[in-house]
């Protein structure tokens, strides 16, 4: 996760360089972009060179008319190359998913935005400059770079959307998840023969063994054996099994989000010793992510629970301090408080 973090910055990075370079040739760059923007939809192989050594040009027009403005959202692919090394490519690394990118109003030289108002939905476009404009505009060379050498990097435009239209757009789909994740989870329900309960949010559970004591309240540590399961049987993580090199209960705050939403709420309906199934449709669970693991994007996720322990923050300060003397044979008095009624 690190390395693709690593990747994805330095590609920013070289967006921005290249953008500045187009700042300095403001309306030449609007000239060039007009008269490339008539041309047919494949343009010939030429580059338009400016003073500064940046080389720019569109590969292919899409259908789009709407070039981004600020605040808007655009998706592109993305892919950054030097020589015949290909050293990010979007479309590999997110399966063939575009990556998101909203467009601000800059915020210092060399930012990216300019680069991509320039476009509309369907241009691909290739960008190229020596790599010793990022020394030049006071940035390093990426450790895959050389002096001399050429960076070129291509963008493809795969939507554009207001700040509106993307909230009726997430609106939307994940209405149309929550349809599907209620239907899948009925089917296995049948299959199964299973008779679940059901929250208010659309987490689905069942208890095989209610436990003891007080049900969990946010603000509660607790601590839990679990099984994690995808609906077709798949084993994705658990702390039960060696093979997955971590046997020890898994221990969390309730209610401060360290965990999926459904994990959070699901806590609240368990007491110590409860052994339970959640099943958690895709919307409290991971959503459209893709974690590039074995949870798919919009999965709906089963956990076999086991409940070893609940217990306030205070309760736990109170253990871990009892613990530590112990092994450090230390004797201590505890100090009651005095109250004083004046």
């Amino acid at each position: 996760m690190k390395k693709i973090q690593f990747i994805a910055i330095t590609v920013l990075m070289l967006l921005s360089v290249t953008c500045q370079a187009s700042r300095k040739n403001k309306k030449r760059d609007v000239d060039s972009t007009k008269q490339l923007s008539q041309t047919s939809a494949v343009v010939a192989d030429t580059f338009t060179t400016f003073p500064d050594g940046l080389q720019y040009k569109i590969i292919k027009h899409g259908t789009g008319t709407r070039k981004p403005i600020f605040t808007d959202h655009v998706e592109m692919n993305i892919s950054v190359q030097v020589k015949d090394s290909v050293i990010y490519d979007s479309r590999k690394m997110y399966n063939n998913k575009p990556v998101p990118q909203q467009i601000m109003k800059p915020k210092g030289k060399g930012d990216i935005v300019e680069g991509l108002m320039m476009l509309v939905v369907g241009d691909s476009a290739i960008f190229r400059f020596p790599a010793d404009s990022m020394k030049k505009n006071g940035g390093s060379l990426p450790p895959w770079a050389k002096e001399g050498e050429i960076v070129e990097y291509k963008i493809a435009i795969v939507s554009i959307m207001s700040e509106e239209e993307l909230k009726k757009d997430k609106a939307a789909k994940i209405a149309a998840q929550k349809e599907i994740d209620e239907k899948l989870l009925h089917d296995y329900f049948t299959k199964n023969n299973i008779t679940p309960l059901k929250t208010q949010s659309g987490l689905y559970y069942t208890i095989k063994h209610d436990g003891e004591g007080a049900t969990a309240q946010k603000g509660n540590i607790i601590s839990v054996f679990y099984t994690g399961k995808l609906l077709n049987g798949t084993i994705f993580d658990t702390n039960q099994d060696s093979t997955f090199h971590h046997q020890d209960p898994i221990s969390f705050e309730i209610g401060k989000g360290k965990v999926i939403k459904g994990w959070d709420e699901g806590m609240t309906l368990l007491k110590k010793g409860s052994i339970a199934t959640l099943y958690i449709p895709s919307g409290l669970a991971y959503g459209p992510q893709d974690k590039g693991g074995p949870i798919p994007p919009n999965s709906v996720l089963l956990f076999d629970i086991e409940v070893k322990d609940i217990r306030t923050q205070a309760e736990l300060d109170e253990s871990l301090l009892q613990e530590y003397f112990k092994k450090n044979n230390i004797k201590t008095q505890k100090q009651v408080p005095v109250y004083i009624t004046l």
